[in-house]
């Protein structure tokens, strides 16, 4: 049996949060034994967690003593080394973004594995020294395989850095429908039947989701009869977002563990954010039936985006008022495409097992 090891931050709920939960308890674990190491053992996700998968909670010092801080993180490195050096056939830094994972899981293993979810060229704003400032701080020529879990940021990053790309490799996240389909059944949400309801579904942040955009283009909409706008989320700018918010159309929902219903609920699920990877919540939507309203381009090497149901904003969401009085006119009509969710899984766990077959086998 191969032993594999994830790092992460934590299991605060996050579309990349829900995309590792769903990863790890789909592997088969007759034939691999999962453990799951996390900077701080947290999060509503925790308890989704399979029983099967073994925890490590490292529970990173934050001190706010720089020398009691790293002096406790010293330690805690120690026995981490002195109990997981090369222990794992495989290890997998799942958080691009945190230098403790790439760094734990140099440690664990030699065939070591970084997961990239986000569009860093864009994160960036294409300035290549920046990015691969970034890269070279986690040390990815250090790693023997990168994953992207969209084709879209693969292709930018390459531009930058070619020089990995026989490391490279593609696999979307999977999609926990029968999760989905479940929790969008625990409550009732009786939105105005008259109006088109859009949900925004994320992070109230916006150094990524450039929210204030929506809602500036919403408070001065020429078509505010014919719509509302739902903002589901939490996060440091909300207090932001709610001053400047000028219409009862913004109704501010809060955090919801479950948002399944109001997706369900909804007519289009709108995504504003300047940059991402692949967000988890358009396969959230597909699950549900709910019609997507992007600056993001949509694209799943297994789930079928096209049609109606996925209809392109403008990057200054310029032409937000055309798409409102387009589907208010019944001129755009949502196409419902039926998909074999448990098939699209069993490819993508196939294509995550031919992954593991290519690291070099056993430990060194």
């Amino acid at each position: 049996m191969k032993k594999i090891i994830f790092f992460t931050k934590n299991l605060k709920i996050g579309g990349m949060e829900k995309a590792l939960v769903t990863l790890i308890n789909n592997i088969n674990k007759s034939e691999y034994k999962v453990t799951l190491a996390l900077e701080k053992y947290e999060g509503k996700l925790c308890q989704y967690i399979s029983k099967d998968i073994d925890i490590i909670d490292y529970n990173l010092s934050i001190n706010k003593n720089i020398l009691i801080r790293k002096i406790s993180n010293f330690i805690k490195r120690i026995k981490f080394v002195i109990k997981n050096r090369n222990k794992y056939d495989c290890a997998i830094n799942y958080a691009t973004y945190s230098i403790w994972g790439s760094t734990m899981a140099k440690i664990c293993s030699q065939n070591t594995i970084l997961f990239v979810h986000s569009d860093y060229y864009n994160v960036y704003d294409g300035k290549e020294e920046e990015i691969r400032n970034f890269f070279n701080s986690i040390k990815i020529e250090y790693f023997k395989k990168i994953i992207f879990v969209s084709k879209y940021p693969k292709d930018n990053l390459l531009k930058v850095m070619p020089e990995i790309s026989s490391k490279v490799e593609l696999l979307g996240n999977l999609i926990d429908y029968k999760e989905i389909l479940k929790q969008s059944e625990e409550y009732k949400v009786d939105f105005d039947k008259n109006k088109i309801n859009l949900i925004f579904l994320g992070r109230l942040d916006e150094s990524s989701k450039k929210i204030s955009k929506l809602i500036k283009t919403v408070n001065n909409s020429k078509e505010l009869d014919k719509f509302n706008l739902y903002i589901i989320g939490e996060g440091p700018d909300k207090k932001e977002y709610e001053n400047i918010s000028k219409t009862e159309n913004i109704i501010f929902v809060g955090e919801y563990q479950n948002p399944y219903p109001y997706i369900k609920a909804g007519d289009y699920l709108i995504l504003t954010s300047k940059y991402e990877g692949f967000p988890v919540v358009y396969n959230e939507a597909t699950v549900l039936k709910t019609g997507i309203i992007t600056t993001i381009p949509v694209e799943d090497e297994q789930i079928i985006y096209n049609g109606n149901n996925i209809i392109k904003l403008n990057s200054d969401l310029s032409n937000f008022d055309k798409i409102i009085e387009q589907i208010s006119k019944e001129e755009i009509l949502k196409n419902e495409i039926e998909m074999n969710f448990e098939e699209i899984n069993n490819k993508k766990m196939e294509r995550f097992y031919e992954i593991m077959r290519k690291m070099k086998k056993g430990r060194e």
